[in-house]
């Protein structure tokens, strides 16, 4: 029963290890866009949760208030 124990509990350490160094490299990704993007991490654009189809992803929104601004750069091709 310990050496069980002792082996899942290696198994979910290993298992939040991984998650937390995806997390950081999801959030090296917003920092990238924000900067790729002229804005502000948390105030013009926002790193969150999105559930879809029982699912929870992480994705960038942009604020409304930039939405045009960002499209019009976009389209424009300019950095």
């Amino acid at each position: 029963a310990m050496l069980t124990l002792a082996l899942t509990s290696v198994a979910l350490q290993r298992l939040h290890d991984e998650k937390e160094k995806l997390e950081r490299e999801v959030e090296q990704c917003a920092v990238a866009a924000a900067k790729d993007l002229d804005l502000v991490l948390d105030k013009t654009i926002k790193l969150e949760w999105h559930k879809a189809q029982n699912m929870r992803t992480r994705c960038l929104r942009i604020t409304q208030k930039e939405e045009k601004r960002v499209r019009s750069k976009l389209s424009n091709g300019v950095k």
